[in-house]
């Protein structure tokens, strides 16, 4: 099979973020809406070097990420097939879907999508909302304390897997599909075209650093990059 085009969709580590901690850049938060020079250099170092990119200059192809830090399942499917059914069918040769954690959810305020992740702590959203720090601790509780349940974590998400797959394999669009982050669910429930262990689990398996803020350096990008390529080609053969 020839890989020409690939879009890729998922949360932070398919955006690459903490890659430019290799370049002497700390705590850099914003988002890719940031135009200063640093925003700028951050973003070019991390398009250089996080693992679509390596996957792609594998193939010698183009690739089209669409990763967006603290991105909820819902939304990185949302995505995937919002640009899928915008562009031309047979545009993608293969499609890279990145799902993350199960407690994060995506909301609408003041006409923006955003993500919560109710398992923890999220408040480097708060320069995004207008609400004030109080009304959006007050927001957070709410959330976690009503939302937090089994519906959220464990229903919604079967079905969110299983309409990603239905969804592709009804295109018969050749894809992908990986966890960033460990989880109650198992791939192979729901495809054979998967990847059945998770990023992080991958990495920390291996002995790899993390990143000061968390994520994974390029070397963990290289491999996850190189373990991508040695499925694909197991599951769709070489170029």
């Amino acid at each position: 099979m020839k890989i020409n085009k690939i879009l890729s969709v998922g949360c932070s580590n398919t955006v690459g973020v903490n890659l430019e901690e290799e370049i002497g850049i700390y705590d850099y938060l914003k988002k890719g809406n940031d135009t200063s020079v640093l925003g700028k250099k951050v973003r070019e170092y991390r398009e250089t070097n996080n693992f679509s990119t390596r996957y792609a200059n594998h193939y010698a192809a183009e690739v089209t990420n669409l990763g967006i830090s603290g991105a909820s399942n819902e939304r990185i499917i949302f995505n995937t097939v919002e640009e899928l059914e915008s562009k031309p069918r047979g545009l993608y040769d293969m499609v890279l879907v990145n799902l993350s954690g199960q407690a994060r959810m995506t909301f609408e305020y003041m006409e923006k999508l955003f993500d919560i992740d109710l398992s923890y702590e999220t408040e480097h959203l708060l320069e995004y909302t207008d609400m004030g720090k109080d009304g959006y601790k007050e927001f957070l509780e709410f959330y976690r304390n009503n939302l937090f349940g089994q519906y959220t974590t464990h229903k919604k998400q079967t079905h969110l897997y299983r309409y990603i797959v239905t969804y592709l394999e009804s295109k018969q669009i050749p894809y992908l599909i990986t966890q960033t982050v460990p989880t109650d669910f198992k791939l192979k429930d729901f495809t054979d075209k998967c990847i059945d262990v998770t990023f992080d689990d991958y990495n920390e398996e291996c002995g790899r650093v993390r990143a000061r803020g968390n994520h994974w350096l390029s070397d963990s990008h290289q491999a996850w990059a190189d373990l991508l390529i040695h499925n694909t080609e197991e599951l769709y053969g070489r170029n």
